[in-house]
C-alpha cells in the first residue's frame, strides 16, 4: 500500500539526497550559512513530536524517546503512516483552528517534501533573517527562513542555529499566507556550494544569478 510507505519514502529521501552533504550559502554582505541535514533532524523537521497525543510521537516530545530512535524505526518500517494517521493532528481540520495550532496538522508538510521542493527553495536567493515576534509562533529557535511559493502556498525550510554554528532543520512549513515572510529583514545569497560529507569535494556550485536548472541535487 503506497500510502504506508509514504512516511519511509519521505525519510530515505532525506537521508540519501539531504544528510550526505552540507549546503554552504554566501551572502551578498559575505555573511556564510552552513546548513546540515542530520538524521535526527527529521522527525522534528516534518512535526511527528507534534502528534503529542498517540504514542511514540508522546514520548518523542516529552523527550523519553530520541529523534535519531525515532528515525531509525522509520526506515525499519517500525513505524509507518498507519500510526502517523492516527493522530488527531494528522489531517488539517477545516475549521475551529485556534491561532497559533496550525503548525500542528503534518499532512500537507510531510505530502510537500520532496528533493524536488528542497531544490525549489535552494533556488530562490532571498533569505529571511527571521523575528518570532512579527508573527504568532512558538518556533523561538528559527533564525533563518529559506522558502519558495507558489499562487497557494508559502513552503518554508525553517532553519535553527546549532551550538556547534552551524543551521539546520527545525521545521518544515507550509502556508497558505505569507505570514512567515512579510515584514521580515531580508538578506540575498549569491552563491550556494553542496559538499560531500565524505570527500569533502564540491558537487554543485550555483550562482544566483544563474537559473538552478539542470543543476539539482539529484
Amino acid at each position: 500500500n503506497p500510502i504506508i510507505q509514504t512516511l519511509k519514502r519521505k525519510a530515505l529521501e532525506y537521508k540519501n539526497k539531504l544528510s550526505k552533504y552540507k549546503f554552504l550559502i554566501t551572502c551578498e554582505h559575505g555573511q556564510q550559512i552552513e546548513i546540515r541535514f542530520e538524521a535526527r533532524f527529521f522527525p522534528h523537521m516534518i512535526g511527528l513530536h507534534k502528534m503529542d497525543d498517540i504514542e511514540p510521537f508522546k514520548s518523542f516530545a516529552n523527550k523519553k524517546i530520541s529523534a535519531n530512535t525515532i528515525f531509525k524505526e522509520i526506515l525499519a518500517g517500525q513505524i509507518t503512516m498507519n500510526n502517523v494517521t492516527q493522530s488527531t493532528y494528522y489531517n488539517y481540520p477545516p475549521t475551529n483552528i485556534s491561532k497559533g495550532e496550525e503548525t500542528k496538522y503534518i499532512k500537507e508538510r510531510l505530502d510537500s517534501f520532496s528533493i524536488k521542493k528542497m531544490n525549489d527553495i535552494f533556488s530562490n536567493k532571498i533569505i529571511i533573517n527571521f523575528n518570532p515576534k512579527t508573527v504568532y509562533t512558538t518556533m523561538g529557535n528559527v533564525e533563518i527562513i529559506l522558502y519558495n511559493n507558489t499562487s497557494k502556498r508559502y513552503y518554508h525550510l525553517m532553519l535553527g542555529r546549532n551550538v556547534a554554528g552551524y543551521y539546520f532543520p527545525s521545521s518544515f512549513i507550509v502556508e497558505p499566507s505569507d505570514k512567515y515572510v512579510k515584514n521580515q529583514i531580508t538578506t540575498n545569497a549569491k552563491k550556494l556550494e553542496i559538499m560531500d560529507y565524505k570527500t569533502r569535494k564540491i558537487i554543485l556550485e550555483y550562482t544566483y544569478n544563474i537559473p538552478l536548472k539542470g543543476k539539482e541535487i539529484h
